[in-house]
């Protein structure tokens, strides 16, 4: 049998083989990686599985929940509640809960409020404290426990802070603190 000029591969063709082998070499070796991380992921978690014990649990239940919201600036917010966090240890748990709070400002009355959500607690279990730029929040029930650090965008008058508690959420109202109408006293420099 004879090979004619016809019969041969053209060059781009043998050209696309070689590339089509690389390729496919590549192909496999992320294939093959692939398979390696998921049997390692695999044996730790049965690794972590004969260690972990019910009885090594000594609160709960666990609680993580996360939200994103438009800051002032335009720019998304994240911010995560609940008393476990991911991190990259693994889950960080903690006794008492971060509870989902939210900060709004109406420009319209010229107030600041702040919703806290606390289910399962009295309103004279809940303890809060607060300065110019900053809300502490704690509250412990027979069954829960909550406690959180709400950062203030707006410097407030502590002194003008209302609050009321109805159906688990507290809500906080806050005024502004206003600019000082009194002109600076001078400084001298030695």
């Amino acid at each position: 049998m004879s090979i004619t000029y016809s019969d041969r591969p053209k060059m781009s063709e043998r050209r696309r083989d070689r590339e089509r082998d690389w390729f496919d070499d590549v192909l496999d070796e992320f294939e093959r990686l692939s398979e390696e991380a998921d049997a390692m992921i695999d044996s730790i978690f049965d690794e972590a599985k004969g260690r972990v014990r019910r009885e090594d649990f000594s609160f709960g239940p666990y609680i993580y929940g996360f939200s994103v919201s438009v800051g002032p600036d335009g720019k998304p917010v994240f911010k995560q509640f609940g008393n476990v966090k991911p991190s990259r240890r693994g889950l960080l748990e903690t006794r008492a809960i971060e509870p989902y709070y939210d900060v709004m400002e109406d420009k319209k009355n010229n107030l600041i409020k702040v919703y806290v959500e606390m289910p399962g607690v009295n309103k004279d279990q809940i303890h809060l404290t607060g300065d110019e730029t900053e809300l502490h929040v704690e509250g412990k029930g027979e069954h829960k426990e909550y406690e959180a650090d709400i950062p203030l965008e707006t410097e407030i008058d502590v002194n003008s802070a209302t609050a009321t508690y109805n159906n688990g959420v507290l809500e906080i109202t806050l005024k502004p603190k206003q600019a000082s109408q009194k002109p600076g006293s001078e400084i001298k420099i030695q």
